[in-house]
């Protein structure tokens, strides 16, 4: 929901596309520590099962995706 969110319907699912192979998850991993931080402070500690999502955070940053409107997307999805 997040990357629809962030970039609209069709965009949003570009985000979950994975990276070539022997590409890192992600380009910056301080980035991705921010973007779980912050959906973890809006939508609660990711669960096992929800760590699979990662990949999506990491596309996030790989997207250059500002933490601002990360923490906006998920204070906006998550109740």
């Amino acid at each position: 929901m997040i990357s629809s969110f962030l970039l609209g319907s069709e965009k949003g699912h570009a985000l979950t596309a994975g990276r070539l192979a022997g590409q890192p998850l992600v380009d910056d991993w301080r980035c991705l520590e921010t973007m779980v931080s912050s959906y973890e402070d809006h939508c609660g500690p990711l669960s096992t099962y929800g760590r699979k999502y990662l990949r999506v955070l990491a596309s996030v940053c790989n997207a250059g995706i500002p933490e601002e409107v990360m923490a906006k997307a998920a204070s906006q999805l998550c109740w």
